[in-house]
């Protein structure tokens, strides 16, 4: 029986956060796997999806010339890519989605305490770089800009490039210190590595963030379309989650509309009836910079049982985790595992709990079996619910 077109996505190879915010984002939008520390490509479980983890630099390319059909990585990246490689209608990759990390800027970079105070004063000089193919941009527009001239003492502008650009893959810092340059180009996050190094940015040449890109030439668009739907939901909902706060209290129905002025929501708020006459209860999305003022005036409006509740708190739990909790219910009532099933009233899938990812599959057993490394638990029937885990922002390492 042959196989649907399996889609291909392809993220940073490098360990650190940039990692790890992309692997959050692959789990919440539940695409199961296990990777093998020595291998470059895992296979989802529950999809026909290839992850295929690659040096960021390499990413853009496979994505441009239909490799990959998804890619995670820097916008600096595709900018470099690019440069090189400028695209055609057919070696091209289309920028997605904007995944709210990894923010940083490629900056021009010179002694503290050098001479050079502006990109000008380069021309001529010795750069490093690792970004090979945007810095000769930059340059080659800097010097053309200059007009006819001698720049430096170092000939004629014009002719050709003058500026003379050496590549580093790393450790571009030290550099200047080693007399191996006069500047650098290199990408500055908080700025401390460039500080500790006695360097100095004087201009910005790119700002970068980490994006999801797509290729051209993709071998299942609708899976493709499917995967990158399920990534901007997660995105938007940290986004929510760094912004807002979840206002709940009990209010008079006669105050309803004083109140709700003052937490609108973001969309409208939630409004629910008590078993106390006249009186509801409001739920209301209220940003975070605003909450102590609305919290002010809610005293004003005769509200009580207020609570805030910071979304991220509400993100739906990872199956294992909770499944987890349903085998701690079942052990704190003695082993009554149907009353314990009843009290959390949901489903969940069949997990392996030895596993780190969970699998999942459709229900048709009476029974489901938890496998613990030491001992097993049956449990009565329940069906299977889609896996989301929660997702932490992070920024670049650097």
């Amino acid at each position: 029986m042959p196989l649907a077109p399996t889609t291909s996505l392809a993220h940073n190879s490098a360990e650190g956060r940039l990692q790890q915010a992309a692997l959050d984002l692959l789990a919440g939008s539940d695409l199961q796997f296990r990777r093998d520390n020595r291998l470059d490509v895992a296979l989802v479980k529950n999809h026909h999806i290839a992850l295929i983890f690659l040096n960021a630099v390499d990413i853009p390319k496979f994505v441009a010339e239909g490799v990959v059909d998804l890619g995670i990585t820097g916008l600096d990246q595709i900018k470099e890519y690019e440069a090189v490689t400028p695209p055609t209608q057919e070696t091209s990759v289309e920028e997605v989605l904007d995944l709210g990390f990894g923010s940083c800027t490629l900056e021009i970079q010179v002694p503290e305490n050098g001479p050079y105070s502006k990109p000008e004063d380069l021309i001529g000089r010795n750069i490093c770089t690792s970004f090979i193919g945007l810095t000769k941009q930059f340059f080659a527009n800097l010097e053309a800009a200059q007009g006819p001239g001698t720049i430096n003492g170092n000939g004629t502008v014009g002719e050709h490039l003058k500026t003379k650009i050496g590549h580093l893959s790393g450790s571009v810092e030290v550099a200047c210190a080693l007399g191996m340059a006069d500047g650098i180009v290199d990408l500055v996050e908080s700025g401390e590595t460039m500080k500790s190094h006695g360097l100095k940015a004087i201009k910005t040449v790119v700002e970068s963030k980490a994006v999801l890109i797509k290729s051209q030439r993709s071998s299942n668009p609708k899976l493709v379309d499917k995967v990158a739907s399920r990534i901007r939901g997660v995105v938007a909902s940290v986004l929510a989650a760094q912004q807002f706060v979840l206002c709940q209290y009990n209010i008079p129905r006669d105050l309803l509309t004083a109140a709700t002025r003052i937490t609108p929501g973001k969309r409208a708020p939630t409004i629910t009836q008590l078993e106390e006459a006249d009186w509801v209860a409001v739920s209301s999305m209220v940003e975070r910079k605003k909450i102590a003022t609305a919290m002010d005036e809610l005293a004003s409006c005769a509200t009580s049982d207020a609570i805030l509740i910071a979304p991220s708190k509400l993100q739906p739990i990872s199956v294992s985790h909770w499944s987890r909790a349903l085998i701690s219910a079942a052990d704190s009532m003695g082993g009554n595992e149907t009353e314990a099933n009843a009290s959390f009233r949901a489903p969940v899938t069949h997990v392996e709990l030895n596993s780190d990812v969970p699998t999942s599959r459709d229900v048709t057993d009476p029974k489901l079996k938890y496998n613990f490394p030491t001992r097993q638990r049956t449990l009565p029937t329940i069906n299977p619910l889609l896996h989301a885990s929660h997702v932490q922002n992070s920024g670049k390492a650097k």
